[in-house]
């Protein structure tokens, strides 16, 4: 659950959200611009919100800037997904 939710629009940026089946023994996410894993999904969420920010101002402002986010996991099917604004 570290998808933008609310009211009004909430996804200011295009999030390319690639689902990729592995056997790891802990999902982790990874950005492409930050060369980490990252394994709170309540990190990502922040992230999300942090980068939004800093491409499309803290306020209501969109940016067509895609936030490209990898999710490793035994548990999904391979699968990307777009949020557009």
């Amino acid at each position: 659950d570290f998808l933008p939710r609310g009211v009004g629009i909430v996804t200011r940026r295009p999030l390319i959200l690639q689902l990729l089946h592995e056997p790891v023994e802990q999902d982790y996410a990874e950005f492409a611009h930050i060369n980490r894993r990252i394994f709170s999904f309540e990190e990502v969420k922040k992230t999300i919100q942090a980068e939004t920010d800093k491409i499309a101002g803290a306020n209501k402002g969109v940016s067509s800037d895609p936030l490209i986010l990898r999710v490793h996991s035994s548990n999904v099917v391979n699968l990307t997904l777009v949020d557009l604004p």
